[in-house]
């Protein structure tokens, strides 16, 4: 047994767009126990007791967007 102490910001708010565009993805942590989560999604945490096996996955947010998705989607073309 191992304990995990992690420490993420941005994981409640996630990153704001601009000029339309859409809200980023935040950061979180989430522990698999046998496939499953053992808690929902996390930023924070201290001392967490971990087992061998557990596995853990840090997933790392995306930035805010900037305008309307549509403005940067490239034109349809024919092949």
């Amino acid at each position: 047994e191992t304990l995990l102490t992690v420490a993420c910001g941005r994981h409640l708010t996630p990153p704001w767009s601009a000029a339309g565009g859409r809200a980023g993805s935040p950061n979180y942590v989430e522990v698999l126990r046998d496939g499953a989560p053992i808690s929902p999604r996390f930023g924070k945490a201290s001392r967490l007791p971990l087992r061998r096996g557990d596995l853990i996955r840090l997933v790392t947010g995306t930035g805010g967007g900037y305008g309307d998705p549509r403005w940067w989607s490239p034109p349809t073309r024919q092949a």
